[in-house]
């Protein structure tokens, strides 16, 4: 009587930890020339508006995972990129978020909280946002990666689902876990 009980409390530790496969494990897909999305989890492409490819990612996620009582979710995300000449306009990633900030709050998105990574010609703003109905949670990643006369923007939207009780929960860092970009050198033109 008492087995069953004990065998679900061990697998509460060691055989359910999250810990990702090797970065260089995951499957990966090349989404602009020198730019590679890879994650632990499910990655495939589909075609999205107009033809663009999307690439999906779906992994499950234990939040509270070092808790004695883990909450079992699922992690969702969607990427796609574009390349398109540069200009400082498109590099502004605030003022990309703002023009399109109003549409996410009459799709019923309350802004948490922002993370910003600018490092020379590669920048990245992630906008954490939760919704009522459904009950989800999102990150939205605005990335620009400048290439001599080139900028290559990618839209990363992971949406997690999980039950009330999970709890706070820094969804960020569940994102940085399992998802990674490979950013290759630009070639100069004697390399080419």
């Amino acid at each position: 009587m008492w087995a069953i009980p004990a065998a679900l409390a061990s697998l509460a530790g060691p055989a359910l930890a999250q810990a990702p496969a090797p970065a260089q494990e995951w499957p990966a897909v090349e989404l602009a020339p020198g730019v590679v999305f890879a994650a632990d989890g499910s990655v495939e492409i589909e075609a999205g508006p107009g033809g663009v490819p999307v690439v999906t990612f779906w992994r499950p996620v234990l939040f509270r995972e070092e808790s004695k009582y883990p909450v079992g979710g699922r992690m969702d995300c969607r990427v796609v990129a574009a390349t398109q000449g540069y200009s400082d306009a498109a590099f502004d990633l605030e003022a990309t978020y703002e023009a399109e900030k109003s549409q996410r709050k009459r799709e019923g998105h309350i802004e948490e909280d922002r993370a910003r990574a600018y490092d020379g010609d590669v920048r990245e703003l992630d906008i954490i946002t939760r919704r009522r109905k459904p009950h989800d949670h999102h990150v939205l990643s605005y990335i620009a990666i400048k290439r001599d006369t080139q900028l290559v923007q990618i839209r990363r939207n992971c949406s997690f689902v999980h039950g009330y009780e999970v709890g706070t929960v820094d969804y960020l860092a569940y994102v940085n876990r399992y998802t990674g970009l490979r950013i290759a050198a630009p070639q100069t033109p004697s390399e080419s």
